[in-house]
């Protein structure tokens, strides 16, 4: 079992991987690529190319329902590592037939140790019919390590690869913090610009008294930085009220984010993942976003009990 402290080191491994998956079925190589080098030069890390060739289970063996398809794909996958190595940076590539792709890139995760997966969202429609593609869904709802995600319209956008404004919304419950934490050392790191920042529901009960709460929710969101004293990095707190999503795409444009940074939660029941802002914001918005999956507790006792200021006959709310 893993201690607090190996837990800790694991976590800076996060912030500054050394080796990182990209996910790919080939067609959004173009995208991707960008990104994947300019993290790998950053960190200084390696890459590997992973694609799986999804078959049916039909026939067997595997790939004689495509003819040729692994030798076609396997050279355009050489391709582009041949490009990622032009740029001086170590690549690998993995390609297979399966059943699951998802499944062929945890085992890819796995044989590497990589401390993340660069992944493209597939968001299309509406707000209200927007998703993610089927292997992007299903990582981002398992996988224990953070995912980097990319969508198409962030093709021209290059200030993108190298980040200088990093949005984090805070959710104030659970393990918070190691998401927090998170956020700060992958700005400190980039040597850029962090934003904490926390959406009430507008909802909220009537004995809660919204003044206080917001006074309450800059506090608590400056006491998730280990040590103020040493902060290096420029960092501005919001907190507001309305809608999860729109307040948090608004932020985004309002201060120019080139990523947003969110705490997720692994859980192979999907349609909890589907409900959360990370996800309506992964296919709403063309920012890439980078998800931290907060370490699930044994028990609920483990996790931080949270409450909100509370009207208390007619107190005065403290000036902000």
């Amino acid at each position: 079992m893993k201690t607090h402290l190996q837990d800790q080191a694991l976590d800076k491994q996060f912030a500054k991987p050394g080796q990182i998956v990209v996910a790919s079925n080939l067609t959004d190589l173009d995208f991707l690529l960008p990104h994947a080098i300019a993290q790998a030069k950053a960190y200084g890390a390696d890459l590997t190319l992973a694609h799986a060739i999804t078959v049916s289970g039909s026939k067997v063996p595997f790939g004689i329902e495509y003819p040729g398809q692994f030798e076609m794909d396997a050279q355009q996958l050489d391709m582009a590592v041949r490009k990622v190595r032009a740029e001086g940076v170590n690549c690998t590539r993995q390609i297979a037939y399966a059943f699951l792709p998802d499944d062929f890139v945890h085992d890819v995760v796995g044989r590497t140790g990589a401390q993340r997966v660069i992944v493209a969202s597939r968001g299309r429609g509406s707000l209200g019919r927007i998703a993610l593609g089927s292997v992007a869904h299903q990582l981002l709802s398992t996988l224990k390590i953070p995912a980097f995600v990319v969508g198409p319209k962030s093709l021209s956008r290059s200030q993108h690869f190298y980040p200088k404004r990093i949005l984090h919304p805070v959710s104030l419950s659970g393990a918070y913090s190691e998401s927090v934490e998170f956020a700060y050392d992958i700005t400190e790191f980039h040597g850029a610009e962090l934003m904490l920042m926390h959406v009430f529901d507008p909802d909220l009960p009537e004995e809660v008294n919204p003044a206080r709460s917001v006074k309450w929710a800059r506090n608590t969101l400056e006491a998730a930085i280990p040590d103020r004293t040493t902060v290096a990095v420029p960092l501005s707190m919001q907190v507001v009220s309305g809608n999860i999503l729109d307040e948090v795409l608004r932020t985004a444009v309002k201060f120019n984010a080139d990523w947003i940074v969110f705490g997720t939660t692994p859980s192979f029941y999907a349609p909890i993942f589907v409900s959360s802002a990370a996800y309506q914001a992964m296919v709403a918005i063309d920012i890439p976003v980078l998800t931290f999956p907060h370490r699930v507790k044994s028990t609920a006792m483990e996790f931080e009990k949270i409450e909100m200021p509370v009207k208390v006959g007619h107190f005065q709310p403290d000036p902000l």
